[in-house]
């Protein structure tokens, strides 16, 4: 099943950026805290990386680096173990800046991050949905290089790391270039300052595995985010697929798969080309229905001439 992006994700970076919360009288310390913090970085300065993640952030192409490719936006699948899969639509906006909408039959919700606070249309996310977000905001390689740039406490662990236990001599890979993060997560109530592991694939460069402990009920679960099916869309490369995996059996395991290519949104318009005419010519290899092709192109065209005016 796939979903198809509505208008309002077409201006989602202007919400995003205009989002403030309903309280807008800062406390002393607020303002005390926002004073000592630096202004947040809008693209990725090369002479802010060691060499080594220059190759990383090289691997990824330039869309961090330059204006006009800030929005990602995506159509795709959110399954859960246990839990038939639901049509959803993302778009991200660099750095950290996401709006979420899940489709459950005829109705809609609306989740939105804008890199301080999450919001959500309805009832307060409950817990899957703080996991969501967690790993779809902060599980990416463009939050690895964001950190960079916000200054967060970084220590390269080593290169060629192996899965197993390193006695096989038939091991065939992955290898990977590895990378421990004193994060800072924001998109639960209750922030909290995360020690993160990032695995970039020593061979291709782009991040594949993030991996930390949480603390959720008194016992302590370990969380694997996988990121794959890496693919070049107009040039960049995006992961159409993303995991996540909990250790204890009272954490539900979910995926987010994107079975459709990834869009590519510039400041400058809607990239049309791609959404609907892909589905179109593989739809019998991605399983999409006709109507929802055509439904797709048809909120596109729409969206552009609300977009432009």
């Amino acid at each position: 099943m796939f979903s198809v992006v509505r208008k309002f994700a077409f201006v989602a970076s202007g919400k995003l950026r205009g989002s403030k919360a309903n309280d807008t009288r800062p406390s002393t310390s607020q303002n005390a805290s926002d004073r000592a913090k630096p202004k947040r970085a809008t693209y990725v300065r090369r002479g802010n990386l060691s060499p080594k993640l220059n190759w990383h952030l090289s691997a990824l192409e330039d869309r961090l680096e330059k204006p006009g490719r800030e929005r990602l936006s995506v159509a795709g699948a959110l399954s859960r173990a246990g839990s038939p899969a639901e049509e959803v639509t993302a778009v991200w906006e660099f750095p950290d800046r996401l709006r979420l909408t899940r489709h459950k039959g005829n109705q809609t919700r609306v989740i939105a991050f804008d890199g301080d606070q999450v919001k959500a249309g309805g009832n307060p996310l409950d817990e899957a949905e703080q996991d969501l977000m967690e790993t779809l905001v902060y599980g990416s390689a463009e939050h690895f290089f964001d950190t960079q740039m916000e200054g967060m406490g970084t220590r390269f662990l080593g290169s060629r790391f192996r899965l197993d236990d390193g006695s096989s001599a038939d091991y065939s890979g992955p290898y990977y270039d590895v990378y421990k993060v004193a994060d800072q997560v924001k998109t639960s109530p209750d922030q909290r300052e995360q020690l993160k592991l990032y695995y970039f694939n020593s061979e291709t460069l782009l991040l594949e595995r993030v991996t930390y402990e949480i603390n959720r009920n008194g016992a302590t679960v370990k969380v694997e985010e996988r990121l794959g099916d890496w693919t070049k869309e107009q040039g960049q490369q995006v992961a159409r697929r993303i995991e996540r995996f909990g250790s204890l059996r009272h954490i539900r395991p979910w995926l987010m798969t994107t079975s459709v290519r990834m869009v590519i949104r510039t400041y400058w318009g809607i990239s049309l080309w791609s959404h609907a005419l892909i589905c179109r010519q593989r739809r019998a290899a991605c399983n999409i229905p006709l109507v929802t092709t055509l439904r797709t192109w048809a909120v596109l065209l729409v969206a552009r001439s609300i977009w432009l005016g």
